[in-house]
């Protein structure tokens, strides 16, 4: 009997397997073409268990859950089933530990954008490291570079070897006129780099954009490269020419034979199985990623509308806090099971942080009032992941035969705050155009002295006014 503890969890979570006697192979992937060769059932490889342990399991495997008096007389543990199952490979998916940490794996989604003001939960930047190495992969290398738009030199943020004289050359150029520095302040763009663990370099990022401060250059950098992984998961069926550009736009670069070799498990553990009804959930089941039936309608069918209207609806931009529930609605037999409940949910108009028909009933919805809709069962493998002690009960349902309903209930609107605003609408700001205008018009009449200023300057603040 051998032992293989999965990632760090305070529950000990374990995975218990016979060890045959075979070749040990580090390398997971090497072993998938091995596995149809060997016709010794104590010898096939379990994908799943390997992907899981990031050990390599042969045959049958039990995952329990054991906790230890000895290090805390309070400890609990939670019996293992099939919730726990799809949990462990939820947290695998980029957007996975973001759902689990808002505790909210229904309604939640990776947002489409990072503002520090507004961002709930573990940073881009961490979800992206958590993403890596619960894949076996390096930690992501971020090179965070400042840009000037008086300099064309760029400097790394980050200490590389090969920027040193660049960057030295950088400042001796700006450091010649402080004035423009000051009207031309720095900005900072970000690449980063996804190596495998044998350093092999398999994705790259950067862009064109800049950021006034190098924290949100790294953040939404990081972000960019985990939608990208999200998108691929959700892709996984596609073929490979499609996919797998050495090129491709965004500013990503792809180098799809290491990419391959360090997902072939992916594929067989997240994709979708051969033969039988694919809208099936099963017992011992794949966490499916077909994104086939995901409803293309963004908006939401109101029912059962409840309060009275306050005149205070969320707009785009604002924070949202609502409260929620989700059931699991049978067809047949007019069942209801409760999924996932929440109470206090933040989250930010327009910023994609939810499900697009939950957004789309918030807006119409006013503080203190209620809703229902119904949607699709579109993600049955998230909904055993919320289903937490109903998941044996629900592990054979047919997608068709049921939906979710969800209730909801607007509690608060805060209004963005205006530079937030002025930020997501405008780049540069507004304001610093204005400056900008002001100081440009100003030179271009060669103004002295403070009397020509003021001649100058007047009818620009009366035109201002008048536009205002």
């Amino acid at each position: 009997m051998s032992l293989s503890q999965v990632d760090k969890a305070s529950s000990e979570m374990r995975f218990y397997f016979p060890a045959p006697d075979v070749q040990f192979v580090s390398d997971l992937s090497k072993q998938l073409v091995d596995d149809r060769e060997n016709r010794n059932m104590n010898c096939i490889i379990n994908k799943r268990a390997s992907y899981i342990s990031g050990q390599t399991i042969y045959g049958d495997a039990v995952l329990a859950n054991v906790g230890y008096t000895r290090r805390d007389t309070e400890l609990q543990t939670d019996h293992v089933n099939l919730c726990t199952y799809y949990r462990i490979l939820l947290r695998k998916l980029p957007d996975g530990i973001y759902k689990i940490s808002k505790d909210s794996i229904l309604v939640a989604e990776l947002p489409c954008v990072y503002a520090r003001t507004s961002w709930k939960g573990p940073s881009p930047r961490d979800l992206l490291c958590s993403f890596c190495r619960l894949q076996r992969l390096s930690e992501p290398y971020f090179a965070a570079n400042r840009v000037s738009a008086s300099c064309n030199v760029l400097g790394s943020a980050v200490g590389s070897e090969e920027m040193g004289s660049a960057k030295a050359t950088a400042g001796n150029q700006c450091a010649n006129d402080g004035r423009i520095a000051k009207e031309n302040p720095d900005m900072f763009k970000c690449s980063v780099k996804i190596y495998s663990k044998k350093r092999d370099l398999l994705l790259e990022y950067s862009t064109d954009y800049s950021w006034s401060k190098e924290t949100d250059a790294i953040q939404n950098s990081a972000l960019k490269v985990l939608i990208w992984f999200n998108r691929y998961f959700k892709q996984l069926n596609t073929p490979v020419e499609k996919l797998y550009l050495p090129k491709s736009t965004d500013g990503f670069t792809i180098y799809p034979n290491i990419f391959l070799q360090e997902f072939a498990m992916c594929l067989s553990v997240y994709g979708k199985t051969s033969g039988g009804d694919s809208r099936t959930c099963s017992a011992v089941g794949y966490f499916s990623m077909d994104t086939s039936y995901q409803q293309l309608e963004s908006s939401a069918f109101l029912t059962d509308i409840d309060g009275q209207d306050s005149g205070v609806f969320p707009s785009h931009g604002s924070l949202a806090c609502i409260s929620y529930s989700v059931h699991l609605f049978m067809k047949d037999s007019r069942k209801r099971y409760l999924l996932e409940v929440n109470n206090e949910f933040e989250f930010e108009i327009g910023a994609g942080a939810v499900r697009n028909q939950l957004e789309s009933c918030a807006t119409q919805l006013s503080v203190n009032q209620s809703a229902c809709f119904v949607d699709q069962l579109s993600d049955r493998d998230l909904s055993l992941a919320a289903a937490c002690e109903l998941s044996l009960d629900l592990s054979k349902i047919c997608r068709d035969s049921c939906v979710l309903e969800f209730s909801v209930k607007v509690l608060q609107v805060t209004e963005p705050l205006e530079d937030r605003m002025e930020k997501a609408l405008f780049n540069p700001p507004l304001s610093k155009q204005r400056v900008e205008f002001a100081v440009r018009h100003i030179n271009q009449l060669h103004a002295t002295t403070l009397v020509n200023v003021t001649f100058i300057l007047v009818p620009y603040l009366q035109v201002l006014a008048c536009h205002c």
